[in-house]
C-alpha cells in the first residue's frame, strides 16, 4: 500500500547520450499522455448505441525545461533539428526527501521517441523556457 502520493520532483526524464542515460538539465514539468484511437463499428443494425473497438496506441511525452547551456539541452535541440530519434527514460526517486540527489533516481523504463515539436519562450525578466513534445516509437521497455 502506498504511504504517500507522488510529487512531481520525484520523476525526471533522461536522454541516452554516448550509451548512458543523463537527466535533461533544469526540468520543470513532465507529462505522459496515452491515447487509444477509437474505431467506430456502428452500423445500421447496431441500434442507438455507438460501438467502439480500440485501435492504435499513441503516447506523447511533454517536457518543460529552462533554456540552458547544458550538454543535454544541446543534444535535444540538435536531435529536434536533425529529425533524429532519441532514447528517453523515465527516472523515479522513491524518497521525496532526496530529490536533490541525482544518484537517488532509478531508471523505470525507456523508449525510443521522436521530437515532434520544440519551442522556446524568452519572456522579459523571467526564466527562458523550452518545451519538448515527443512521441514514443514502439513500446516502453522496463528497466532491468
Amino acid at each position: 500500500m502506498a504511504t504517500y502520493p507522488q510529487i512531481g520532483s520525484q520523476t525526471l526524464i533522461a536522454v541516452k547520450q554516448s550509451g548512458v542515460f543523463v537527466a535533461i538539465a533544469f526540468q520543470r514539468d513532465a507529462s505522459f499522455d496515452v491515447t487509444n484511437a477509437q474505431i467506430n463499428l456502428s452500423n445500421k443494425t447496431s441500434g442507438r448505441r455507438t460501438l467502439y473497438k480500440l485501435g492504435k496506441l499513441d503516447e506523447e511525452l511533454t517536457l518543460d525545461a529552462f533554456v540552458n547551456d547544458d550538454a543535454t539541452y544541446a543534444f535535444m535541440r540538435a536531435a529536434a533539428r536533425a529529425r533524429a530519434t532519441v532514447e528517453v527514460s523515465r527516472l523515479f526517486n522513491p524518497d521525496p526527501d532526496t530529490v536533490d540527489d541525482i544518484n537517488a533516481f532509478d531508471e523505470v523504463e525507456s523508449a525510443d521517441a521522436v521530437i515532434t515539436k520544440m519551442s522556446e519562450k524568452h519572456p522579459d525578466n523571467e526564466g527562458a523556457l523550452c518545451n519538448f513534445n515527443m512521441k514514443t516509437s514502439g513500446d516502453w521497455v522496463p528497466a532491468t
